[in-house]
Order: C-alpha cells, then sequence, then structure tokens
C-alpha cells in the first residue's frame, strides 16, 4: 500500500460558528471530514460590539491540535474586519464587529473626502458603510484611541496565521473587501490619503496560495494564505461549468450573488447597481452583490427563542414557513433596519408599515416573508449582473450552509426562472483545502480541482415552475417598487447611501 495523501487543515470562521475541516485529495473528490467546531458570536463590550480574536485562537490551535499530520493549515473568514495592532504587535482594542453602530451613516462623510464615482472607479467595491474604508473613516472622526495607537492593520483570518506563525502580511482576496485596493491589487494610497487614513497601517499584499509560514511548535506544518475571504474560497469550491455563463451564490449569513470574470467591471451601471469587484483566486474577479443573507432567519430564530421561550431549529421554522401563504409580505433584506441585532420581526412589522406592506403574523409567516424577499433580492442582482456584463446566464449554482434549505432554492429559481444547482455544502473548506493542494503540487490548477470537487459533490438541481412565473412576476414587481430598490440600474444615489 502506498502513503497516504497529505492532509490539508481548512480553518473556516463564520460569524456564527466556525471549525476544522481536514482534507485529502484523491481520484473521487476532494474528501473532507470535521475535526472541531465551535460557536463564534461578537461580543457587547461597554463601547462596541466586538470579536473575541483571543478566543478564535484557542479554537484554532485546538483544530490543528487534532490534525498533527496536517502538511499545512490555512485561516479563511469574513471581511472587512480588522485587528488594529501597535508598534509591539499587540491589538490596540478589541476588533469591532461589522455590525457595531459606529458605522450607522458614514457613507456620506465618506463621500464628502472621495466622491462615490471617484472611490468605485479605484477600488470596484460595493458602497457600504461596513467595509473597513468606512469603519476607519467613523473610528478617526470619533477620535478612537485603537486608531490613534496603530501601526499595522490585519484582517481577521491574516492576523489569526501571524499569531500561528505566519508573517505580518495581507491576503489579497481578503485585502480587496476593505475598500481601499485597487484593482492592480496594491493598496489605493491615495484612497486612504483622501480619507486621511494612515497608510503605514497597510501590510504587504500576498497571493492566494502563498506560503506565508509555519505554525510555532510543529515543524512541517506550514501556513498557508488560501483564499482568506471565505467567499474566495467559497467560489474557488463551486464546480461552476465551463460551458455556459453561471452565477454563484455563496449562501450563509451573508449571500454573495456574483459571476466570476477575469476583469473587474468599472462601468456606470455595475456603479449604480451597487455591485462589488472582489478580487478572487487565480487572478479572478468576482462581480458581485452583498446580500443580507440568512443572518435574517438567524435572527428571527434568535427572537422567537426570546419572545416565545421555543428555541425551535430551522427544519421546524422552515416546515412552518412552508405551510405558510405565499407572497404576503415582501421586503428588502437588504434594509439598514436588518443590519444589527435587535428585535427583527418589529423590525420587519415597522418596514412594512412604512412600506404599505401587509404585516406578517406568525413564526412561519415571518420567514417566509424572508426567504421569499431574499430570493426576489437575488433575482434583481442577477438581473443587475447581467446589465453590467451583457450577458445572461443559464444557471444558477448556490453553496454552502444555504444550498440545503430546498425552500430557498425552489423560491430562487422560480423568482429568477433560471435551474439553481444546489451544493456542495462545503464549498469553503473544499476550496481552502484545493489552493493549499495547488501551492503543494498536489492539484495542478483551479479548475483540476473543481473537477475533483463535482466528483464528490452530491449536487441537487431545482428547475423553476413556469406556472408560479406569473405570481413572482408580480411579487417582483412590489419588490422594485420598495423605497430604496428601484429596478436594477436605475438606483437612486440615496439607495447607494444606505446599501
Amino acid at each position: 500500500m502506498g502513503a497516504a495523501p497529505p492532509l490539508f487543515l481548512a480553518v473556516d470562521l463564520g460569524a456564527e460558528s466556525g471549525r476544522a475541516m481536514a482534507g485529502r485529495v484523491g481520484d473521487g473528490g476532494i474528501v473532507l471530514e470535521e475535526l472541531h467546531r465551535f460557536a463564534n458570536v461578537p461580543v457587547p463590550l461597554t463601547d462596541r460590539l466586538a470579536w473575541d480574536v483571543d478566543m478564535l485562537l484557542a479554537e484554532v490551535r485546538a483544530g490543528i491540535d487534532a490534525a498533527p499530520e496536517a502538511v499545512s493549515v490555512a485561516v479563511d473568514g469574513w471581511g472587512v474586519d480588522v485587528v488594529l495592532l501597535d508598534a509591539g504587535g499587540t491589538p490596540c482594542a478589541p476588533p469591532r464587529c461589522y455590525r457595531d453602530p459606529i458605522t450607522a451613516g458614514i457613507l456620506p462623510h465618506v463621500f464628502e473626502r472621495i466622491p462615490r464615482a471617484a472611490l468605485f472607479a479605484r477600488t470596484g467595491i460595493q458602497m457600504m458603510e461596513i467595509n473597513t474604508l468606512g469603519q476607519l473613516v467613523a473610528m478617526s472622526r470619533a477620535g478612537a484611541p485603537d486608531l490613534d495607537g496603530a501601526t499595522r492593520m490585519l484582517l481577521i483570518p491574516d492576523y489569526l496565521q501571524h499569531r500561528l506563525g505566519a508573517d505580518a502580511v495581507s491576503e489579497r482576496t481578503n485585502a480587496s473587501t476593505t475598500q481601499m485596493l485597487a484593482h492592480d491589487g496594491t493598496w489605493a494610497i491615495d484612497v486612504l490619503d483622501a480619507c486621511g487614513l494612515p497608510s503605514h497601517l497597510c501590510a504587504p499584499i500576498v497571493q492566494p496560495g502563498t506560503v506565508v509560514g509555519s505554525v510555532r511548535g510543529r515543524p512541517g506544518m506550514d501556513i498557508v494564505a488560501a483564499g482568506s475571504h471565505d467567499t474566495a474560497s467559497a467560489v474557488a469550491g463551486t464546480p461552476l461549468p465551463r460551458d455556459i455563463p453561471a452565477v454563484f451564490i455563496s449562501s450563509g449569513t451573508w449571500s454573495l450573488v456574483g459571476m466570476e470574470l477575469r476583469a473587474p467591471v468599472l462601468g456606470d451601471t455595475a456603479l449604480r447597481c451597487n455591485l462589488s469587484n472582489e478580487h478572487g483566486v487565480a487572478a479572478t474577479v468576482r462581480l458581485l452583490r452583498n446580500v443580507m443573507g440568512l443572518w435574517l432567519v438567524q435572527q428571527l430564530r434568535s427572537a422567537f427563542a426570546t419572545r416565545d421561550g421555543d428555541a425551535a431549529d430551522y427544519a421546524t421554522l422552515l416546515h412552518e414557513a412552508e405551510q405558510s401563504p405565499p407572497f404576503v409580505s415582501v421586503v428588502d433584506p437588504d434594509d439598514p433596519a436588518f443590519l444589527r441585532p435587535g428585535d427583527l420581526p418589529a423590525a420587519i412589522a415597522e418596514a412594512c408599515v412604512r412600506t404599505g406592506e401587509p404585516k406578517p403574523e406568525g413564526r412561519g409567516a415571518l420567514v417566509r416573508a424572508v426567504i421569499e424577499s431574499l430570493a426576489l433580492r437575488y433575482r434583481w442582482a442577477v438581473d443587475a449582473l447581467s446589465l453590467a456584463t451583457g450577458v445572461r446566464p443559464a444557471v444558477i449554482h448556490v453553496v454552502g450552509g444555504g444550498s440545503r434549505n430546498a425552500l430557498l432554492n425552489r423560491c430562487t429559481a422560480d423568482a429568477t426562472g433560471l435551474p439553481v444547482v444546489a451544493g456542495p455544502v462545503e464549498a469553503t473548506a473544499a476550496g481552502n483545502v484545493a489552493v493549499q493542494a495547488i501551492a503543494r503540487g498536489v492539484l495542478g490548477s483551479l479548475e483540476d480541482a473543481r473537477t475533483l470537487i463535482a466528483r464528490g459533490a452530491g449536487l441537487r438541481r431545482y428547475d423553476p415552475d413556469p406556472g408560479a412565473a406569473p405570481r413572482w412576476e408580480e411579487a417582483y414587481a412590489r419588490f422594485c417598487a420598495l423605497p430604496g430598490v428601484g429596478t436594477p440600474g436605475a438606483e437612486a444615489p440615496a439607495a447607494l447611501q444606505r446599501a
């Protein structure tokens, strides 16, 4: 018998949980095994909503301890949030969560310093107050001492890898989410200067697949900068078709709806639709729209548990939604009122009052309203992508936890009129492992990796129901008529400011 193929450790951090996944590359696909799982929620402190990076580091190390034979490890996670370090390399303060209220209403202040069109032309990134640029401008306006004392800025996956033994660097895919990276992959120093932010905060940029160090105390275990933005890894792990245009939806706490391209799309349509050109693995660009995602269902579940004392599982809530009448209430999932933790049922009711929509009554009706509204926002995003690129996609490929949500997948197919292919659930871990395997020479290319991933993905297809099209068209018209939504390509500037 030959030696076992090398084991790669992928640590995937989410805004609700994290896990360490062992992966091996074989002829039948990339085989993944969950070794360690842990909860991860932002911590409310007296002055901020923060991430507990010491806890995260301990959990990452626990994952490493569970995989002593791993030849390398890579950490991926959400974008935009950073750890500010002092001259000694110590965090100046607990890093803020992107849902911290400090950024509320910050975009007009950013645009006073650099006009929206100029910012998009330089970075190509969606205008969102939670972007790192907005966070830093908000901190500067507030006179935050942690910004004043900072000498280096690392995104959270980069920070955790640095604590493990990696160089203090910024991996390119995640750096692009800051809205401070230019299209050529270098820091847009002119943007920082315009916003009064110190350029010395920026760490050297490295490409995905770069070996950036080794784990202290673990000889032979490299640290690889994979696609450290979890969406970059998720798209790398998506078996996109080679011969037809496709949209991906990385569906989790956020839904990232996009197309994989070879160059950014910076035209007026992309700006008006508030699309984002994020850097991807293997010199790709992910033209996408950030949509609020299953955070809304998570928040409903939390509110129901508090209100009713009944911590119903997601399967129960989705079953209740299935039994509820369709198309009762339409809301905009990207309404800023839904961004931060709070009483989401009340926020949805208030939004319906503002827009003249019926208020959903009961758990099933609330969940159904969210699911259908997400599908309608996906339709909006697909239409926007088509307008911006001039290409109409033929299929939607959903990966991540949301790929198991049959109701959402059926609604997405019916709302868009496109077939939906769901899976793999573990696309992020698969993409993370694939980049490590390419770095070690076990795989030759991203295309090779996707071929293997498709073999073991267990994909499921949802075809649109032609009979449902008239009702979805009516619902889509209601959705586009909501304040701040509009038809793709014709969004009002005010809608961009609140996105």
